[in-house]
């Protein structure tokens, strides 16, 4: 009996979906499936707000057309083989004061938005509310919508602004697209809506209900049957979250920023322990059980490293997520900023490398199921089709069909005869190239391939800071790569620009190329005629229009800053010229030489220039500069003089780089509160502990990190922060060194424990706890063995509801190489409340016992 009450259930919303032409439905058990096919449905995409807000006004700023940028951005979109598009409306800037819908530029480019993501056959959630201005980065300007009369929690509260949202709601459904001649609730690529975004729930469940159902009422009332999902995990608390479920919704939203939001620096640690699974809280209430589950944004922000979007992806689905959006896409002609959203950044062209990995989390959002079980760090690694390493920097699909990889791989294609798509940056066993940008090349005909190339990026500076429309973070530049070809199956190989039909030269089986639309061919060809591509919605001869941008030529120095003496140092620069560099090299010299020896630098890429020194590398500091030869003139960097450094007049001498050399048997610094304030990451307690981080100085004029509990305000477990460790260290494999060495205090004397924790790339853990004395003492961990031990995620995650701790598999362990974090945790359980005051002076590594 219960078995054909279910059946007929799933027939009835079935048959609803159907007759309302609806593409997707959820049934009993909190599935969304097509309606056509009953199939389970994947949605995987990103957010994207040109028509609104600050990307709105830059594009204005700097004269492009709107609809010029959504056209190339919605072509990237296909070309990632993204499916889904996530909105929440600034309704500041479509509305009036009373909720009535303006007919205004920004609707106009949101309708022209969706009409050209329907031609890529991309999916569709809007959200109508977003309460927010429309400021962000910049002051809010004055707006006319009516959420600027109320509060987040008085849109929920206030039955006056409930009835304006109700005809806001209204009015906004049944808003007429006149590019597609379809209303929002009739277009079937609108596949669900949305209520409102993040909203802020009053204390009294009730009234929450209420309002979703009211809401809901509004959707209803207009014959619109499409699913209807609420947010669930903003300031989650189990007696709001029963308040959202219980009411008449089908789905719930969640969102992940497993990393913060707004560092303004990059995180460069291995970050993945905070992706290693999306744990839903236990709900057992069939309510809970059978809503369908979407994330409405996510993101790793402040992270650049290629490895985090295949790892979310594969995490959402193990919690049974079904519509995942990243947020937020940057629009191409102001990505070379990234203004918008200084801690997000993704864009085709400028990050290149995420922007495959993003590829590749769509194809993992695709073959995982969903609540398929996930395993724990380090096995999730490696699963189906795909393989994740942060040590590679690389993300990567390799399946029959497709072969996808964000960084250069050493990897072979699984089953080359059945190849149709290879995608990616650098290098492979079937491509290789010197260029900087992506690469996409797909089956068209036997023994036929079309290639898209895009252009170089070269990244000039931190792009999560805080950035400026007068600044740009990365350029493109549109040089020639060196490129070869071994494709499956194509021994002879022709390339053919696909614009002019021309034949590439070929000099030792080296193509070189610029970015565009080429044919790949193992016979000749007379004609493209009977060529034919339709991959995702896209043409033959689709391809993105940009400049190369201009910029001031300059020398960018990615050298470490220190190493032990007798050790080999990597000398790295990113040289950018307008003209061509006939030469560049590296002049070193000790303080008081009279002149500098000269290396010359290798130029191992386009844009980077190296030297490996070894020798002369004594106890004490070596100045050095890098001199850029041109055709017609010399400068010397950084101070950007037009002269030699060994010329007589060579006035520069104090605006050089400094290499610090350590003798050996000695401290290598790790962390130097005055230099690295910037690496220390601190719990979001705010609501728990009021404190204060700053730097001070002891008698000695060393800095140290000043750390100061000033009030415990709700009672929590304990306050940890951690440093971030500077990756490009130099020798700093901890298999050369012995302890790790520091002074810390505590001057309130009222600390009984620290904990503090080495934290190793790989998650293996080096825990000691001591007791701070009054004043400063030195402290030394031996760091002979490390354990499978529990350390906390900084930073903390949004939503609240994820793991505090976390702790890797036992299998594959071995001797840790690098350290990735050093945490400190202060132990506030027992904590009364008076003010707790902890000192942190440097951090060295030591190679021997003195």
């Amino acid at each position: 009996m219960k078995l054909l009450i279910r059946l007929v259930f799933i027939s009835l919303i079935y048959i609803c979906a159907l007759f309302a032409g609806d593409k997707v439905f959820v049934d009993e058990n909190g599935i969304l499936r097509w309606t056509d096919s009953e199939e389970s449905a994947s949605f995987f995409g990103i957010n994207y707000a040109a028509p609104f807000a600050h990307a709105y006004r830059s594009l204005k700023k700097l004269g492009v057309s709107h609809k010029q940028a959504i056209d190339m951005d919605v072509s990237q979109f296909a070309r990632l083989e993204l499916n889904a598009y996530r909105i929440h409306v600034w309704d500041r800037e479509v509305s009036d004061s009373l909720g009535n819908l303006l007919e205004n530029e920004h609707l106009d480019l949101l309708d022209y938005l969706i009409f050209k993501l329907k031609e890529k056959n991309i999916n569709i959630i809007l959200t109508p509310i977003a309460w927010w201005g429309p400021g962000w980065p910049e002051p809010d300007e004055v707006s006319p919508g009516f959420t600027n009369n109320y509060s987040k929690q008085d849109l929920i509260t206030s039955l006056k602004a409930r009835q304006i949202q109700k005809n806001y709601l209204k009015q906004f459904l049944n808003h007429l697209n006149t590019y597609t001649g379809l209303t929002y609730k009739e277009d079937p690529d609108v596949i669900a809506f949305e209520v409102i975004n993040e909203p802020r729930h009053p204390e009294e469940t009730k009234i929450t209900t209420e309002y979703i159902n009211e809401m809901v009422d509004v959707i209803r009332n207009e014959n619109i049957s499409k699913p209807v999902y609420y947010n669930i995990s903003e300031n989650w608390s189990k007696e709001q979250a029963a308040a959202v479920y219980n009411a008449d919704i089908q789905g719930i939203s969640f969102q992940w920023y497993p990393t913060g939001l707004v560092k303004y620096s990059e995180l460069t640690g291995n970050y993945l322990a905070h992706v290693n699974n999306y744990p839903v809280p236990e709900i057992s209430e069939n309510n809970f059980r059978n809503k369908s589950r979407m994330v409405y944004e996510f993101d790793a922000a402040d992270i650049a490293q290629p490895v985090m979007y295949p790892a979310m992806a594969r995490s959402f689905r193990g919690a049974g997520m079904q519509w995942a959006t990243m947020f937020c896409y940057d629009p191409s002609y102001m990505a070379a900023y990234n203004t918008e959203y200084s801690t997000h950044y993704l864009n085709l062209l400028y990050t290149p490398k995420k922007a495959i990995s993003l590829m590749i989390a769509a194809n993992v959002f695709k073959e995982i199921e969903p609540y398929q079980k996930i395993e724990n760090y380090p096995d999730n690694l490696n699963f189906s089709f795909f393989k994740i390493s942060y040590e590679q920097n690389l993300s990567e699909m390799n399946s029959p069909e497709k072969f996808y990889y964000s960084n250069t791989t050493q990897n072979t294609p699984v089953d080359p005869g059945k190849l149709q798509h290879i995608a990616g940056t650098g290098s492979s066993p079937l491509v290789k190239s010197n260029g900087t940008g992506t690469y996409f090349i797909d089956k068209i005909a036997e023994n036929c391939w079309r290639l898209e190339l895009y252009p170089d990026v070269v990244e000039r500076m931190n792009p999560f800071g805080k950035n400026s429309l007068d600044n740009k973070v990365r350029i493109l530049q549109n040089r020639p790569s060196k490129m070869q070809f071994h494709i499956p199956g194509m021994d002879d190989l022709y390339v053919y620009e696909y614009d002019t039909g021309k034949e590439v030269s070929v000099t030792d089986n080296t193509f070189l190329l610029q970015s565009g639309i080429y044919i790949l061919s193992g016979e000749k060809l007379k004609t493209f005629a009977k060529l034919d591509f339709n991959y995702h919605n896209r043409s033959l001869s689709e391809f993105p229009s940009f400049a190369e941008e201009n910029f001031n030529d300059e020398v960018l120095n990615h050298s470490a800053g220190q190493i032990i003496e007798g050790g080999i140092w990597n000398a790295e620069f990113t040289i950018l010229s307008q003209e061509r560099i006939n030469r560049a090299s590296l002049y070193l010299r000790q303080p008081g030489w009279r002149g500098f020896s000269q290396v010359e630098l290798i130029n191992d890429g386009k844009y980077n220039y190296s030297a490996e020194i070894k020798d002369g590398l004594q106890n004490g500091f070596i100045e050095y500069c890098v001199l850029v030869e041109k055709e017609k003139s010399v400068i010397t960097y950084p101070a950007q003089i037009k002269k030699n450094p060994n010329d007589w007049d060579f006035y520069a001498l104090d605006n050089v780089w400094k290499l610090k050399i350590l003798p050996q048997n000695r401290a290598l610094s790790l962390f130097d509160p005055d230099k690295d304030f910037s690496n220390v990451i601190y719990p979001n307690v705010w609501q728990s502990i009021e404190f204060r981080a700053h730097t001070v100085w002891n008698q000695d004029n060393k800095a140290l990190l000043s750390i100061d509990l000033n009030k415990l305000k709700k009672p929590c477990d304990d306050f940890t922060f951690q440093i971030e460790l500077d990756n490009k260290l130099i020798n700093s494999n901890l298999s050369e060194f012995n302890f790790a060495e520091f002074e810390i205090s505590n001057p309130s004397q009222n600390l009984d424990e620290l904990i503090c924790r080495f934290i190793s790339t790989d998650y293996q853990v080096k825990e000691i706890k001591i007791v701070p004395a009054e004043t400063g003492k030195k402290i030394r961990i031996p760091l002979n063995t490390f354990e499978n031990k529990p350390f906390v995620l900084l930073p903390r995650p949004y939503p609240h509801f994820l793991p505090y701790w976390f702790q890797r598999n036992n299998n594959a362990m071995e001797s840790p190489d690098n350290l990735s974090f050093i945490q400190f945790s202060i132990p506030t359980k027992n904590w009364t409340g008076e003010q707790i005051q902890l000192k942190l002076g440097e951090i060295s590594l030591i190679k021997q016992a003195e």
